[in-house]
């Protein structure tokens, strides 16, 4: 599944985000930005954050959280 809660204005990516969610292993992804990737952080059990080299946070996964939300 992939959703996009809102429109970009004027074609810019900064105006969206975009949703994943990948059933078959249980994974939730939320990309917030496009940038230069810089490292990976696990700030709590199962929930990642990709950082950008500029120091934002670029995406979001949360893993094996399907069940408890169902």
């Amino acid at each position: 599944m992939t959703a996009y809660p809102s429109k970009p204005k004027n074609g810019i990516w900064g105006a969206q985000m975009m949703i994943k969610y990948f059933k078959k292993i249980d994974i939730l992804n939320i990309e917030l930005h496009e940038g230069e990737f810089g490292y990976s952080e696990e700030i709590a059990d199962g929930v990642i954050f990709d950082i950008s080299q500029e120091g934002e946070i670029l995406s979001i996964e949360v893993a094996g959280r399907g069940k408890e939300v169902s």
